[in-house]
């Protein structure tokens, strides 16, 4: 279960995002008769007004889902890791798991491997030469550098799905970077996209750390990595079926499908027993360590199972 700082502003935030992708949509939609081209085109009032909700909806659901002050007592559990154990068969929450993690990174990958098949629809449209279109992929990968330095700590100050839900969140806001009319403008979308994407390996590393037994964490990285392949033919199939009918742009947008599915997949996630600990949930952290044949581990290098 998330723990909300203030449930309303979370969701008031999610609300505002929504309703500003909403209207880039609707801008989207009516250059049809264009094209789809946007290129040059002044932003309105509706653009205008999304931008603004998409902005203030992000401060707010972040707002909104931090921790209470003092809440954490991380120094109280400083001395405490959470591992799986090293041997034993895989149950069927560690093997749902493993398919929840392989979707979410075919879904959230996709996202990325959209900048393949954008950048010559994109080179056309903004009339770019080839030194400011490598901006795009080069962009992406700071802002995935950003987010594998950040994210983490994020992760353990709010908790493990909160995070996640968080970057559901920001797949959803950058999907309207296939609305916008210049090149800067997507740019910024395609870094907060790399945010919420690099965001994410620390809390997928420290999840297998927690849950899936040494012996069985190959089995999962190469699961994994089929999941990276199988977004790259994802895409390629989209990018065939729509870009030629919708333009480009289109692959922006599947940013939004991502994000939802990404906090669809948060329901089968389990949280971080060592924040359920250092927030002191002791019963559920003894339950998801019970579900998924974890130990907590001492300074003193005694162990004891919950």
């Amino acid at each position: 279960m998330i723990v909300f700082r203030q449930r309303s502003a979370f969701w008031i935030g999610i609300v505002a995002v929504h309703v500003g992708v909403v209207l880039h949509l609707l801008t989207y939609a009516r250059a049809g008769d264009k094209d789809y081209v946007l290129a040059g085109t002044p932003l309105g009032v509706a653009t205008k007004t999304g931008i603004a909700l998409i902005a203030i909806g992000l401060l707010l659901a972040v707002y909104g889902i931090g921790p209470h002050r003092g809440e954490a007592q991380f120094g109280a559990v400083a001395h405490v890791r959470i591992r799986a154990f090293a041997e034993g068969p895989l149950s069927n929450s560690q093997t749902t798991l493993i398919g929840v993690m392989v979707a979410a990174t075919l879904v959230t990958t996709t996202t990325l491997a959209t900048l393949a098949f954008v950048v010559p629809g994109m080179t056309d449209e903004y009339q770019l030469a080839s030194a400011l279109v490598i901006w795009l992929p080069l962009g992406a990968l700071a802002g995935m550098v950003v987010g594998f330095l950040t994210w983490g700590r994020l992760g353990e100050r709010i908790g493990r799905r909160a995070a996640i839900l968080l970057a559901g969140v920001i797949f959803i806001a950058t999907a309207v970077g296939g609305s916008l009319p210049a090149f800067g403008w997507n740019l910024l979308m395609g870094f907060l996209m790399g945010v919420a994407l690099g965001g994410l390996i620390p809390i997928g590393v420290t999840l297998v750390a927690e849950t899936i037994p040494a012996q069985h964490r190959r089995r999962l990285l190469a699961c994994v990595g089929a999941g990276v392949a199988g977004a790259f033919v994802v895409t390629g199939a989209l990018a065939a079926g729509l870009e030629p009918g919708f333009g480009w742009r289109v692959m922006g947008l599947i940013g939004l499908p991502a994000g939802f599915l990404l906090i669809l997949l948060n329901r089968w996630i389990p949280e971080s027993p060592r924040f359920l600990l250092a927030t002191g949930r002791v019963n559920e952290a003894a339950e998801v360590m019970t579900r998924y044949g974890a130990a907590v581990m001492y300074q003193d290098r005694r162990s004891r199972r919950s």
